[in-house]
């Protein structure tokens, strides 16, 4: 076996003997690379034609890396059995064979470079495939732990005490956003004008504004005491009328269905009015005497009465 400088030189004297060209015999001598006959690695670029077409690294499974060294194992193969070939033409005058020519051999060279580069894409895409679908198969199982039932919609609970009919409620009225009708016409019964016992129906985010009221207080399902609730227009004027300074409006949102009066069983009056005021959802009355808040969800606005 001839050491590499001079298989080189061989190369180029044959090359020479031959009648190449000097472009062809160097082109064919730098096929002997100088660290052996060994392709450039595939993973870095692969020369077609003179052209480098990079290729980007890949994060590859276990199953990836088996198909991609197989790909190299094709790849380094065939470009050094055809390198071989190459050299060992020209070494014995291609056996009678007209490549004489430098462009021939370029041009067997160039075929040779261009089936290996798709035989290697061939193998690159098929890997790809298997390494996606390992991948896929891969998640799945990780993920199937993780995967558990949808958590419940939060249920708005109310727990309420009527001071003047005795009567109390403890309702689901909401589950997540939806209202349950049911629900919301207890509420409305619960809360009619005990004098007349007319029922109205509710504004729901009166509802809504009390369970967020018991939740700021950190009394979440407790029990609320219920003053007043829905007022007719006559009952609205009995009460206005009673005296000359009642504390009563007379275009209240009681008759709108949009107020309650209500006390917190171990909640300080003026406590449960801050708690009232901070949520912004609508008016807050403070009636310290009668150790009440009203509480609506009409415009923003507040007011004390003493």
């Amino acid at each position: 076996m001839l050491d590499l400088a001079q298989k080189r030189l061989a190369v180029l004297q044959q090359a020479r003997m031959n009648r190449c060209s000097c472009a062809s015999a160097h082109f064919l001598l730098d096929l002997v690379p100088k660290k052996g006959l060994e392709p450039p690695h595939p993973c870095e670029y692969m020369d077609l034609n003179h052209a480098r077409l990079p290729i980007p690294p890949l994060r590859r499974c276990a199953a990836e890396n088996r198909a991609l060294h197989m790909t190299f194992s094709v790849f380094q193969t065939v470009w050094r059995l055809s390198i071989e070939r190459c050299i060992a033409y020209t070494c014995q005058g291609f056996k009678g064979r007209e490549f004489s020519s430098g462009s021939n051999i370029r041009m067997h060279l160039q075929r040779t470079a261009a089936a290996t580069a798709l035989l290697g894409l061939f193998f690159l895409a098929n890997s790809a495939t298997k390494a996606s679908d390992v991948h896929r198969s891969r998640v799945r199982h990780l993920q199937a732990p993780s995967e558990a039932a949808p958590a419940a919609p939060e249920e708005y609970r109310l727990h309420m005490h009527h001071l003047h009919t005795g009567e109390d409620i403890d309702v689901v009225y909401r589950v997540g956003d939806e209202y349950i009708p049911s629900a919301l016409a207890k509420l409305n019964y619960f809360l009619r004008d005990h004098r007349t016992n007319d029922v109205s129906s509710y504004d729901p985010r009166e509802f809504d504004t009390l369970h967020e009221l018991m939740a700021k207080l950190g009394r979440a399902g407790d029990v609320i005491d219920i003053v007043c609730g829905y007022r007719t227009p006559w009952s609205n004027n009995f009460l206005r009328t009673r005296s000359a300074n009642t504390g009563v409006a007379e275009h209240s949102q009681h008759m709108l269905a949009k107020a309650i009066d209500i006390r917190v069983p171990g909640v300080n009056t003026l406590a449960l009015r801050n708690a009232a005021l901070s949520l912004h959802a609508g008016g807050v009355g403070y009636y310290p005497v009668s150790q009440f808040v009203h509480v609506d969800v009409g415009p923003v606005r507040q007011w004390a009465y003493r």
